[in-house]
């Protein structure tokens, strides 16, 4: 609460994230490989090979695979998404190196469905801006964030 204004804390969602090492690649660029058909797919939300992003990321000659799964932890995350990166990228995948798997409880703020998506940026006169007043990602936030800034020139004027 600042300046006596009272802003519902937007909860938070929390992520595992799995890391491999392998000799090769299951993709050739440094791209991020989505979850389309969403939960009944898997706990994966996406993957990310880091070493096609900076070769410093993995020694010469492997790749570091960096592997997101949205939701509570279980004890078997690891073989839970090491079974839909086999179905993803084929019985390579289950012989990848298990490096460390992290899970982080916050995350992300919580993210129900909102509608209209947006959450109200001028709460009793304060501005608001962040990825929990709009989707929890890194667009999210500037998204917000430039709302904010447009509502706050517009009061100007």
């Amino acid at each position: 609460s600042s300046a006596g204004v009272t802003m519902a804390a937007p909860g938070s969602q929390s992520v595992s994230c799995v890391y491999f090492s392998t000799d090769n690649s299951p993709i050739d660029n440094g791209l991020i490989v989505l979850n389309g058909n969403g939960p009944a797919d898997g706990p994966v939300t996406n993957v990310a090979v880091m070493s096609k992003v900076s070769a410093a990321y993995a020694p010469p000659g492997r790749h570091l695979v960096s592997v997101s799964a949205v939701g509570a932890p279980s004890a078997s995350i690891e073989q839970d998404v090491r079974a839909q990166l086999v179905k993803w990228f084929g019985s390579a995948a289950s012989k990848w190196d298990h490096l460390r798997t992290y899970h982080i409880s916050h995350a992300q703020p919580s993210q129900p469905t909102l509608t209209p998506h947006e959450r109200p940026i001028k709460l009793e006169g304060i501005y608001v801006a962040g990825d929990h007043r709009d989707q929890a990602s890194i667009q999210g936030a500037l998204r917000s964030g430039t709302r904010t800034a447009r509502a706050v020139l517009e009061s100007a004027e």
